[in-house]
């Protein structure tokens, strides 16, 4: 068990060790014995929380579909795109690995109007996101910020700018080479 752990842990392994030590080296516990159930659930949780700091192909198939993509995915995209790494993995998995990859500052969510939570890998620097309307293809622009110049001004009525998010909408360049079809009915619904 102890080869599970890791350096951030170590204090989980302190507070646990008699546990470690009556389970695994025989050794007389400092204190009256836990419970079977307090035993089982505090090894399942280190267990737990080493698998989870764990590079799992899992894991590393996640992030390097994130950091190929052009824009943020969604769990169903990413689970799509990761699927062709690792074969058999399940939605669920994506959707715990994210969760901890969020937690851990690894990755950050983006919330987009009118589609599912995105995610991006950390550290991309402020940004924004063009959303193509025929193919919902989500694009990182890298461009400068216009409304920077906002930032920290006063506007009419004492209303102080301190953020701000911008999501420009239109058509890919792969979709405008294709005929105009759904373009139309796709701007329609998002008006």
């Amino acid at each position: 068990m102890r080869h599970l752990l890791n350096a951030g842990q170590r204090k989980t392994e302190k507070k646990f060790s008699f546990l470690l030590e009556s389970t695994f080296e025989g050794a007389v516990c400092q204190r009256a014995a836990p419970s079977y159930r307090e035993s089982a659930l505090t090894l399942w949780g280190l267990w737990y929380d080493a698998a989870m700091q764990r590079g799992t192909a899992q894991r590393r198939a996640i992030l390097e579909a994130l950091e190929k993509a052009p824009g943020p995915l969604t769990a169903q995209e990413l689970h799509d795109r990761a699927r062709e790494a690792v074969e058999g993995l399940g939605l669920a998995t994506v959707y715990r690995n994210l969760n901890e990859l969020e937690r851990s500052g690894q990755v950050v969510s983006v919330h987009l109007p009118r589609d599912a939570t995105r995610y991006e890998p950390s550290g991309r620097g402020h940004h924004h996101h063009f959303r193509c309307v025929r193919c919902d293809t989500v694009f990182e622009l890298d461009v400068g910020c216009p409304l920077a110049l906002l930032e920290d001004v006063t506007l009419p009525g004492g209303l102080r700018v301190t953020g701000h998010e911008l999501v420009l909408f239109g058509v890919c360049q792969d979709c405008a080479n294709e005929p105009a079809g759904r373009s139309a009915q796709a701007a329609a619904e998002l008006a």
